[in-house]
């Protein structure tokens, strides 16, 4: 069977041997394979990371998950990598410090949307409104640790591993998608 449409190899092949088809939000398993998906056709890998909480349900795929192994490693990489220029902070001038912090955090913001369809992450207001107050201590936290300025190179490591666990949480907060009891009744349906 060919498929059309921007689909990766993995959902491809999970939908040409006949693993799972799509059903409007949701995949679902079939016994017999897919003839055709049409272009543009909303198709989902199965989750295979799932956690309740409030009657809801957080959720990642396979991809996803691996997605937010590989942004969290840059982002744990990136921050460590930073501490000699951080050492030497007192040296450089302070524009072009700034700059280059400004430049970094925007090169960050775009890893962190990266592949993430916002549009599908909340099925209400409410957990959006959760998501954003959530952001928002998150990011206050991150600005209360980059505050601190430790003095010798064992307290900025410690510091720099606090900034890389926050960025970790905002990471998460921003790409683990949160499904509706309705979406379960669907599911169990199917």
């Amino acid at each position: 069977a060919e498929y059309m449409g921007g689909f990766n190899s993995v959902t491809s092949r999970m939908l040409a041997e006949g693993e799972y088809t799509s059903v409007g939000e949701t995949s679902i398993p079939v016994s017999s394979p897919v003839e055709a998906v049409p272009a543009g056709a909303p198709v989902h890998i199965p989750v295979v990371c799932s956690v309740p909480c409030c009657s809801y349900r957080l959720v990642m795929n396979r991809l996803e998950r691996r997605l937010f192994m590989y942004k969290s490693l840059f982002v744990f990489v990136l921050t460590f990598a930073l501490v000699p220029l951080v050492r030497l902070k007192s040296d450089l001038p302070k524009l072009a410090f700034t700059i280059f912090l400004v430049v970094l955090h925007v090169f960050i913001l775009v890893v962190y949307f990266y592949r993430v369809r916002v549009r599908q992450l909340d099925p209400n207001w409410r957990t959006v409104v959760a998501r954003v107050i959530a952001l928002i201590l998150v990011i206050g936290l991150l600005v209360i640790a980059a505050q601190h300025e430790g003095g010798s190179l064992l307290e900025l490591l410690l510091e720099m591993a606090g900034i890389c666990l926050i960025h970790t949480v905002v990471l998460l907060l921003l790409m683990v998608r949160v499904v509706s009891p309705s979406s379960d009744a669907l599911l169990s349906e199917a």
